[in-house]
């Protein structure tokens, strides 16, 4: 059974989990992008001529592809961690105000 997408979101475990998540990858992928970088060129180098449509394609390319992915996961657990703030905070305030009701 699929979730509720607004009782979700309005959730605000859910953005803590994303937010831990979001960092758990980029500290991941900023101290082994090395790694990832000679993994993807493995993987990718396999492929060439074995699947279509592969084209062979350079480390630097690569590189590229792997510092635009570090580069977008930090913001992604910085939003992520300031919509489950306002989202914890909205809730609390919401149960306060009916409690004092």
């Amino acid at each position: 059974m699929a979730p509720d997408i607004r009782r979700l979101l309005a959730d605000w475990e859910f953005w803590h989990a994303l937010t831990m998540v979001s960092l758990a990858v980029w500290i991941l992928a900023r101290t082994s992008r090395y790694a990832l970088i000679d993994g993807l060129y493995a993987l990718i180098w396999n492929g060439h001529g074995a699947v279509p449509f592969v084209s062979r394609v350079e480390r630097d390319q690569i590189r590229l592809l792997v510092e635009v992915f570090v580069g977008l996961w930090l913001p992604i657990a910085i939003v992520s961690f300031v919509c489950g703030f306002f989202v914890f905070h909205a809730g609390a305030e919401s149960r306060r105000q009916a409690e004092g009701e």
